[in-house]
């Protein structure tokens, strides 16, 4: 997690960070703080910078899927994933993945582990980058479960959630709030960057999607489907 002058950045993994951090390196070079571990959640927020509007991207719940499957962090290191270490993670398919790391989960929010609860792990997750204090909202979906759930729930005011897909525009409007136009013109322009450890490289890899996988993924993740439909 790093802050500006301006803002904090909560980096929530595989939403296109990487991008982001080395725009704000140009923009803001000699203003850049590390105030939290890289992916720290919003509760973790130093009290210093809790008043500063922050930035949050987030991404369409099958791409966000598929850039975990494909980044392969669960590969290397099965054992930080609670149900992996003991399978073999090297002939491990998609839709096998996404229904192995929603089926088991950490000891701490076991009551989760749940086939018939609508609420996956990106929406999880999602509720952690968001709110200061999550476990009232967690327990809320525990009893109410996730429809309505932007109804019941207000995001943070200052609070402003970008799209993976659309973030040399999305990045360019929340920046031109603090910094005059020219000096983030390049970012309408500026390629896609991958972290330096991706195993594809710039290799674009395609993994077969059919309707049995789209189906699981609307029934686990509506909390996180609904709230992009309200990102514009």
């Amino acid at each position: 997690m790093i802050a500006t002058k301006d803002f904090v950045f909560i980096h929530a993994p595989k939403t296109g960070g990487t991008f982001i951090t080395e725009a704000l390196k140009k923009v803001y070079p000699n203003d850049l703080k590390d105030i939290a571990d890289k992916h720290a959640y919003a509760k973790d927020i130093p009290n210093e910078y809790r008043d500063l509007p922050r930035l949050l991207s987030l991404r369409d719940p099958l791409k966000w899927y598929e850039s975990h499957y494909l980044y392969g962090w669960w590969r290397r290191y099965p054992e930080t994933f609670p149900g992996f270490k003991d399978i073999d993670v090297e002939n491990l398919g998609f839709f096998d993945f996404i229904k192995l790391w929603n089926k088991y989960w950490a000891k701490n929010v076991k009551e989760f582990e749940n086939e018939d609860l609508r609420f996956g792990k990106l929406s999880f997750v999602t509720l952690l980058y968001i709110f200061d204090n999550p476990e009232p909202i967690l327990k809320d979906v525990l009893q109410n479960g996730s429809e309505n759930f932007w109804q019941r729930h207000k995001l943070p005011k200052n609070l402003t959630i970008i799209k993976t897909s659309d973030l040399n525009r999305s990045l360019f409007n929340f920046l031109s709030r603090f910094q005059p136009k020219e000096k983030i013109e390049f970012l309408k322009h500026q390629k896609r960057i991958r972290p330096k450890d991706d195993p594809r490289g710039e290799k674009e890899i395609k993994i077969e999607i059919d309707k049995e996988i789209k189906d699981y993924i609307d029934f686990k993740e509506p909390i996180l489907k609904d709230l992009l439909e309200r990102v514009k």
